[in-house]
């Protein structure tokens, strides 16, 4: 069995296989799946399909766009993790980790961790 791929990426291989008997089809999956990333490339395969096979856009683009932007409106800022190596350094031995908080995009440990690491720098009470 090959390996699986997740979503966001795997929808680039169907755009690229379907034909026009498929692509409305493939324009709903695309209109009522939650993307989570990859958007432009998304957008840039469907946008090369739809010309190649002269097919209506069905919205696909539009929603797509929303998606990215309430993506990006989500998004959580990390930066404060690196900009000290000492606090990175503090922060890691506490479990803490960049990478983790990107990978699980997740606003209420990023606010944990930025205040741990105000507390380290004597920021906060």
């Amino acid at each position: 069995m090959s390996k699986l791929k997740p979503f966001h990426e795997s929808i680039v291989d169907a755009i690229d296989l379907c034909q026009e008997k498929d692509i409305f089809i493939l324009s709903s999956i695309l209109v009522n799946t939650k993307i989570p990333k990859n958007h432009n490339v998304i957008i840039a395969a469907w946008e090369k399909k739809i010309e190649e096979l002269s097919c209506p856009d069905y919205d696909v683009v539009d929603a797509i766009l929303e998606q990215k932007k309430e993506a990006e409106e989500k998004s959580v800022d990390v930066t404060f993790l690196t900009d000290d190596p000492k606090i990175k350094s503090q922060l890691m031995q506490l479990g803490h980790s960049f990478s983790q908080v990107v990978a699980e995009n997740n606003a209420d440990l990023a606010e944990s961790i930025r205040q741990e690491a105000l507390m380290l720098k004597g920021e906060t009470k």
